[in-house]
């Protein structure tokens, strides 16, 4: 018998095209939720008015734009719930996804977070699998990056989230990695490996900005990624963590669309660690860059030497 209570909270910001469907994956989840929390966040398409047909469990707060991570902590606010579920309201859920995650936290009362595996939708259609990451190398992999864990597929202690005053506002990017980093100091993460959180890809928003997402970690570097390190020891790892995220910059501003952005990056990613055994996708990553780079330029020199008719 359920005696905890689980309250679902989802950031809206011009989500009516989504909404709807972010609410009903919450509706026909396996295990009943106390409430569905939706804040909107200062929405100028018609989601409150979607989110205000719906009745109990649903709880509709509007405010002034501020941001998700502002609404998240807001939604957490006005709950007194034992766990905290977070939904991006592009995003959804199969349904055995909270089920899954209440037992698992039931049963390790040591673990502060759960998370799941990722189903990555693309707009063409495209549905990747990914499976979240084994939690034994959740301390190890936080140390470089955020492996995967998106707010959506997060489950939380709704304790711990208050006693560490939830999302950092000052971040820009790079707020989900510094919460888990906070996290995993007061307690254990557990992980529903299965993708049961539907995660819509977006080539637009801060996730898709290489250059702001670069800018927010470049503050966690100095900070809570390497204050128990001291010496050689914390010179080497920023200098490893430094060419990964540039590596992964590099990836984003790719997805983008961004080919000179991807290819400076990638360029830095090597010059600030050029080992090919750290992190060697990096390598394979950067021949393809540069593979491209060559073929462009290759095609700008034949254009330009055609004659004209």
């Amino acid at each position: 018998m359920q005696t905890e209570s689980i309250a679902v909270i989802i950031p809206a910001y011009n989500a009516a095209a989504s909404i709807a469907e972010a609410i009903d994956s919450v509706l026909a989840q396996t295990v009943t939720v106390s409430e569905i929390i939706v804040i909107d966040d200062g929405s100028s398409d018609k989601t409150s008015e979607i989110v205000a047909s719906y009745t109990s469990p649903v709880r509709l707060i509007m405010q002034v734009n501020k941001g998700p991570s502002q609404a998240r902590n807001h939604g957490a606010l006005q709950s007194d719930a034992t766990y905290f579920a977070f939904l991006d309201a592009d995003d959804s859920w199969q349904p055995p996804k909270l089920a899954r995650q209440l037992r698992l936290l039931q049963q390790r009362p040591e673990a502060v977070l759960c998370y799941t595996g990722l189903l990555e939708i693309y707009s063409d259609g495209r549905r990747i699998a990914k499976p979240g990451v084994d939690p034994t190398i959740v301390k190890k992999t936080l140390r470089i990056c955020n492996p995967g864990i998106s707010p959506s597929c997060v489950m939380v202690r709704g304790s711990a989230f208050r006693n560490l005053g939830g999302f950092d506002l000052a971040r820009k990017g790079c707020e989900d990695w510094d919460l888990w980093l906070r996290l995993q100091r007061i307690g254990s993460f557990c992980a529903v490996k299965e993708s049961l959180t539907n995660y819509r890809m977006s080539t637009t928003g801060l996730s898709s900005n290489a250059d702001l997402m670069y800018s927010d970690f470049e503050r966690l570097l100095d900070g809570i990624l390497l204050e128990d390190l001291h010496g050689i020891e914390k010179r080497l790892w920023k200098r490893r963590i430094q060419s990964y995220q540039c590596y992964k910059a590099a990836l984003t501003a790719r997805g983008s669309g961004e080919f000179a952005k991807e290819l400076r990056y990638m360029l830095l990613s090597l010059r600030i660690w050029p080992s090919p055994f750290w992190q060697p996708l990096r390598f394979k990553a950067s021949a393809f860059t540069l593979v491209q780079f060559m073929f462009r330029h290759f095609l700008r020199r034949e254009t330009k030497s055609m004659p004209i008719p």
